[in-house]
């Protein structure tokens, strides 16, 4: 491994082990929780304003929220009807993008965002735990290797990844990080090489 540059493509299955849905999955959980999940997120924008106003914003909330849970059910309609059971939420934004770009890309995003904090809270389902692939790589990565300072270390695999999520970024930088406890955010960031087919929902690794 350590003799040759590796390139791993991964799509939605590589992260079912820490708690992420798949592709599949993640069709379901939009058409079942959508409309819950989004109401949470609009009553906590509703609570937020309410710290920095003098005026209750009730009118333009009420109202916005109404649109938006139109949008939000019209959506969920036709998720309902797709007939393919191998079909996945990416694809049928993508054949639909002109009627349901905004709202595709919203409900994906709130998904994968509430996916990272779970999996960031030890908050799994049981059906989704499985082998953690990202640990056994590091270990194999630097195993063998007799250092202390990690700019003497250069990472000789990079990721193609058609998530929208950032555990690999994020899942890595945390396991180097415990092995190289003095090297800095931007040393290992440099080190990690991602690129999202699709783009990410959040591009910075915390």
């Amino acid at each position: 491994m350590k003799n040759r540059k590796i390139l791993f493509i991964t799509g939605a299955g590589s992260c079912k082990g820490y708690g992420y849905p798949t592709g599949k999955r993640l069709l379901e959980i939009i058409t079942s929780d959508l409309l819950n999940h989004t109401k949470s997120v609009l009553e906590y924008e509703y609570n937020r304003k309410l710290t920095e106003m003098t005026v209750l914003p009730e009118n333009d909330f009420f109202s916005s929220y109404n649109q938006f849970k139109e949008m939000c059910e019209e959506f969920i309609s036709a998720l309902k009807d797709v007939k393919d059971v191998n079909d996945s939420i990416d694809s049928f934004v993508a054949r639909n993008k002109n009627e349901f770009k905004f709202i595709g890309t919203y409900s994906i995003a709130l998904e994968m965002l509430l996916s990272e904090w779970r999996a960031k809270n030890g908050n799994f389902e049981k059906d989704l735990q499985g082998d953690k692939w990202l640990e056994l790589l590091v270990c194999l990565a630097f195993q063998n290797y007799h250092i202390t300072h990690l700019s003497k270390f250069q990472l000789n695999f990079e990721f193609l990844t058609f998530n929208y999520d950032r555990l690999i970024e994020v899942k890595l930088s945390h396991l180097i990080s415990k092995l190289f406890r003095q090297a800095s955010f931007e040393e290992i960031k440099k080190m990690i090489n991602v690129k999202h087919v699709y783009g990410a929902i959040r591009p910075n690794v915390e």
